[in-house]
C-alpha cells in the first residue's frame, strides 16, 4: 500500500505529530509531496518530493504548469514512479488545490481537516464554494471529533463521506507520575501555546490574577507569537510579574521536562474573532498521559479529551472567573490530583494512542483502495 501525503510545508514543529504516520511498515509505504521544507534534520524521510528542492528552471516550469493545468508535474511523475495507491492531503484548503492531481493519477483522495480549515475558512464565501467542489469530488473526509464532523456536514459534506478519526500521541514516550504537592511547595501551572487569540492566554492571566490571593503559584508559559507585546502589557497591568514566566518557544523535549515538574496544565481555548478554532490540542493529550490534571474550555472537540471533573475541569469560553475557581479548588485539594491523573492516562491510552490510531488509519486506507 503506497500512500502519498501532501503537506504544504514539511515539517513545522507545530505539526510534528504528522511524523508518526509517515513511518513505513511491512504493508505501508509513505511518500510525501511538499512545496516547502523545514526541519529536515529533525524529521528525515526516505521519500520526500519537494518543489523547494528543484532547481530554478524546474520550479518555474512546475509553477507555470500548476497555474494553467492545475497540478504539479513533479508530483504526478513521483506518483507514477512510486505506483501511489491513494492521496492523503492534510488541511482542507490544500486538498482543494490537489483535486486535479487526484484526477490525473486516478486515485482516491482523503482529506484531513485539522482546525482552522474547518472553522475560519468556512466563514469565507469563496472557500465555502470551493469546499462544495472538494466535498463532491473528494472520497473521504476525516474530522478530529464529532463536533468538527457535524461542522463539515453542515457546510455541505455528505454524511457518508465524513468520518471521525482521532489523532494521538505515542503514549509510552510520556511517562506517567501521580502529582502531589509537598508542604510549602509553590504550585506550578504550565501552559504551552502559540500566542494567538484562539489560545485564550488573556483569560489564563485574568484567572491567575484572582488565584494569587488564594495560593502561591508560578504560571509558566512556553510559546510566542504576534500577541506577545499585548500579553506582556497585561502581565504588568495585573501585577503578575512575580507569578508568570514567559519562556518563548522551546523544543518539545524541553517542554516535556517542564511537564514532568508541573502540577497542573491550563489551556483556555476560545473561538477567535476571525472564526479560528482548535482541533484536538496535543498538549492536552500529553499532559493527561503524564498524569497532570488540566483545566480547559468547552471548545471545539476538547471535551473529547478532557472529561469534566474526571481528568480535569472544563469551563465556558472567556470565563476567567470560573477558570480561577477551578484552579483555586485544585490548589486546595491536591489529594484529588492522583485520581484525576490516573483517569487522564487511561483515557488517552484508550482513545488517543497514536499506535492504535495509526492501525485504524491503515484500515481506512485499505477500505478505499479495495
Amino acid at each position: 500500500m503506497v500512500c502519498a501525503h501532501y503537506i504544504s510545508n514539511y515539517l513545522f514543529t507545530t505539526t510534528n505529530w504528522l511524523y508518526t504516520i509517515l513511518q513505513p511498515t511491512e504493508i505501508y509505504e509513505p511518500v510525501v509531496f511538499a512545496r516547502q521544507t523545514s526541519n529536515l534534520a529533525a524529521f528525515p524521510l526516505r521519500k520526500l518530493y519537494a518543489l523547494a528542492q528543484l532547481n530554478g528552471l524546474a520550479r518555474i516550469y512546475n509553477l507555470a504548469f500548476y497555474k494553467t493545468v492545475g497540478y504539479f508535474p513533479f508530483f504526478y511523475q513521483a506518483g507514477k514512479e512510486n505506483a501511489v495507491d491513494l492521496l492523503h492531503v492534510h488541511f482542507g484548503y490544500d486538498a482543494f488545490k490537489m483535486l486535479p492531481l487526484k484526477h490525473k493519477l486516478k486515485i482516491p483522495m482523503i482529506t484531513s481537516f485539522l482546525g482552522i480549515d474547518a472553522s475560519k475558512y468556512l466563514r469565507v464565501p469563496e472557500w465555502r464554494k470551493k469546499y462544495q467542489r472538494l466535498f463532491a469530488e473528494g472520497d473521504l473526509f476525516l474530522a478530529l471529533g464529532p463536533r468538527m464532523r457535524e461542522t463539515l456536514i453542515d457546510a455541505g459534506c455528505p454524511a457518508g463521506k465524513a468520518k471521525v478519526h482521532n489523532l494521538g500521541i505515542l503514549v509510552d514516550e510520556f511517562p506517567f507520575r501521580e502529582r502531589t504537592l509537598k508542604a510549602r511547595e509553590k504550585l506550578m501551572i504550565l501552559m504551552g501555546a502559540s500566542f494567538r487569540e484562539k489560545k485564550g492566554i488573556p483569560y489564563a492571566l485574568e484567572a491567575a490574577a484572582i488565584l494569587k490571593t488564594h495560593a502561591p503559584f508560578k504560571l509558566v508559559i512556553a510559546g510566542d507569537g504576534e500577541l506577545r507585546p499585548q500579553i506582556e502589557r497585561q502581565i504588568t497591568a495585573l501585577d503578575l510579574s512575580n507569578h508568570v514566566e514567559l519562556l518563548g518557544y522551546i523544543a518539545p523535549a524541553a517542554f516535556r521536562v517542564l511537564m514532568e515538574k508541573a502540577h497542573l496544565l491550563i489551556l483556555p481555548s476560545i473561538t477567535a474573532s476571525d472564526g479560528d478554532m482548535e482541533g484536538t490540542p496535543f498538549v492536552l493529550m500529553e499532559a493527561l498521559a503524564m498524569g497532570i490534571p488540566v483545566v480547559s474550555t468547552y471548545h471545539a472537540d476538547i471535551p473529547e479529551i478532557v472529561k469534566d471533573s474526571v481528568n480535569g475541569y472544563l469551563v465556558s469560553e472567556r470565563d476567567a472567573k470560573t477558570l480561577a475557581e477551578r484552579l483555586i479548588h485544585l490548589s486546595k485539594h491536591p489529594e484529588s490530583w492522583a485520581a484525576m491523573g490516573r483517569a487522564g492516562r487511561e483515557h488517552v491510552t484508550k482513545h488517543f494512542n497514536a499506535a492504535l490510531q495509526f492501525k485504524k488509519l491503515l484500515q481506512i486506507y485499505d477500505g478505499l483502495i479495495h
